[in-house]
Parts: C-alpha cells; sequence; structure tokens
C-alpha cells in the first residue's frame, strides 16, 4: 500500500476495531491498519475510501442525545 501521506511504502501492522455509534445501536467492525516507516503516519485506507469519520459516535446519533 503507498502511504496516503508522503506517497512512500506503507507496511501492514494488523487489524484494528472501529465502533460507530448509531440511532439503532452500536455497529463495530474490523479494518486493516498501515504505517509508514518513511513518516511515522499510519493511516486506514477503507476509512477514507468509505469516507469514515475518526470519530466514534456518528453525527445521527449525537444529534439524537
Amino acid at each position: 500500500m503507498t502511504c496516503p501521506y508522503c506517497k512512500e511504502a506503507a507496511r501492514f501492522v494488523n487489524y484494528r476495531t472501529k465502533t460507530f455509534t448509531r440511532l439503532l445501536g452500536d455497529l463495530r467492525f474490523e479494518r486493516a491498519y498501515y504505517h509508514c516507516d518513511q513518516c511515522g503516519q499510519g493511516s486506514f485506507p477503507w476509512d477514507q475510501t468509505l469516507r469514515l469519520s475518526p470519530q466514534p459516535s456518528g453525527a445521527a446519533a449525537l444529534r439524537a442525545l
């Protein structure tokens, strides 16, 4: 995978869990985490592809509280 920050090669580290709180309950899934040794940044490619927020809760669930 190419690092989205410096465009160098990033290595797969492991899968990490993310939980989203929605109006109908929690949604939890695992996604791949990559780290770039060149710039020191980590990334979750699917988060960017799916336009997921780095925050744990969805906006609708926060408004409902």
